[in-house]
């Protein structure tokens, strides 16, 4: 018996030893006693949180109320949980390690257990859109364009029909969705409320009037493979003794490495020479976006550096993504671009896809039109961004300037010898036409 009491004695000790005491500041601010059945009051939980995350804060608060409800009691009020509810609510946020896990646990907190609503999903994306640009410093703005894109993105998910079907096309088209949120609320409940992010005005105003808007920019970003993500410390997996170096890492991250627009039909002219010039030359991935009559937009993610030839290339990072009307990966892989601008073999050009009977895009030369759905449609706009560090524009446009030294060195060509024993003088001479500006100077003066 002594044996067993000791036991259980041991076994109660380490229950305690594991207790996660990364909480305690935020817990200690939000309920006066340290007691499990201290009560939290809803203002007082939301007020932890910046303005920006009030959302998140009273959605999180009210699932935590909801799961926790007492059939028996149902007359108790949503807006109170205690102070173990909040704590084991915290340890499930914790154990979120994978993307589609942090998905899942989203969706129910924003649209319940069981359902899958617009208002639901739309709260849910606007929520983590918002967060994702604040704690990178980006400043946004909600343009007509940004309030349509995540309307799309809410009606494409909710047309799945349930929350199963819906996490799995997130999970395969867009796993990174929520990955920002979550790290911030990590973040926000081991140390606290923290103090509002300087915003960047620069970063935003290099997408207004362009195709690429800032919400598309952010859902590619959570869709595209790390090598062309400016914010790629976001869609790491944290734990706790890093969450709260994480938030400053990411926005560091996001300043330093934003997109960069190298080429756009609005400000260059839709010609393949133009599109080539201002593209060619720059080593790291880059993104096609693509509009064309019908309002579809497509964008084309390519890995590696744009080149000419008849031979399909890019690498394994290679995505094309319908953007709209509908979000969908069309597919992705290596050797799926071909670039035409100097054989006669076949037509000039640019095809995207792997299936050479069957590519997902083709430009045609003249940059007017593109097969795209088993139809041709007139092309609207078109932009290239580069994806890459500073470094990689930096080096493209030294290269460019000295490909213009070169051309303008070769264009000044000299004549061979010296032009005073140049038959071609003799000749002029002699049919007495003066090629000598010393001679007409003299006779001038005569």
């Amino acid at each position: 018996m002594g044996g067993e009491a000791s036991k259980s004695g041991n076994s109660a000790a380490a229950k305690e030893v594991v207790r996660d005491h990364r909480f305690d500041l935020f817990l200690s601010k939000v309920t006066k006693e340290e007691q499990p059945g201290s009560e939290i009051l809803k203002p007082t939980f939301v007020n932890q949180f910046p303005d920006y995350a009030e959302n998140l804060a009273e959605n999180f608060f009210n699932h935590i109320a909801q799961t926790n409800i007492n059939p028996e009691h149902a007359s108790i009020s949503l807006d109170v949980i205690n102070r173990q509810q909040c704590y084991q609510a915290f340890l499930q946020v914790q154990s979120l390690t994978s993307t589609q896990s942090q998905l899942e646990f989203y969706i129910r907190v924003f649209c319940g257990t069981d359902g899958l609503t617009e208002k639901g999903v739309h709260s849910l994306l606007e929520t983590a859109y918002i967060i994702s640009m604040r704690t990178n410093g980006t400043f946004h703005k909600w343009t007509e364009i940004e309030q349509t894109v995540i309307k799309e993105l809410a009606h494409t998910i909710v047309s799945k029909g349930s929350q199963s079907s819906a996490l799995s096309w997130m999970d395969t088209n867009c796993p990174n969705l929520v990955a920002a949120m979550h790290l911030f609320f990590l973040t926000n409940i081991y140390r606290g409320k923290d103090e509002e992010h300087s915003t960047n005005v620069t970063n935003s105003e290099i997408f207004e009037g362009r195709l690429l808007s800032m919400t598309r920019w952010w859902i590619l970003t959570s869709t595209l493979p790390s090598c062309f993500s400016q914010s790629q410390g976001q869609s790491e997996q944290v734990d706790g003794a890093s969450a709260s170096a994480s938030g400053d890492k990411n926005k560091e991250v996001a300043e330093e490495y934003h997109w960069s627009i190298l080429y756009s039909s609005e400000d260059h002219g839709l010609s393949l020479n133009r599109f080539k010039h201002h593209v060619f030359g720059y080593r790291g991935p880059t993104v096609l976006i693509l509009r064309c009559d019908g309002d579809y937009v497509y964008a084309v993610a390519i890995d590696v550096e744009w080149r000419d030839g008849i031979q399909p290339w890019g690498g394994a990072n290679c995505h094309i993504i319908r953007i709209s009307p509908d979000f969908q990966i069309l597919e992705d892989g290596d050797n799926m671009v071909v670039f035409n601008d100097k054989s006669r073999n076949i037509p000039k050009g640019v095809w995207i896809g792997r299936d050479s009977r069957n590519r997902k895009l083709h430009i045609e030369e003249g940059f007017e039109n593109v097969t795209h759905n088993f139809q041709t449609s007139r092309i609207k706009c078109m932009e290239v961004w580069g994806c890459g560090d500073p470094s990689a524009k930096s080096a493209q446009t030294k290269q460019k300037k000295t490909e213009l030294r070169d051309a303008e060195k070769h264009s000044k060509v000299k004549l061979p010898g010296h032009w005073d024993e140049n038959p071609d003088k003799m000749i002029l001479d002699w049919g007495g036409v003066k090629v000598n500006h010393a001679e007409y100077a003299y006779d001038a003066r005569k």
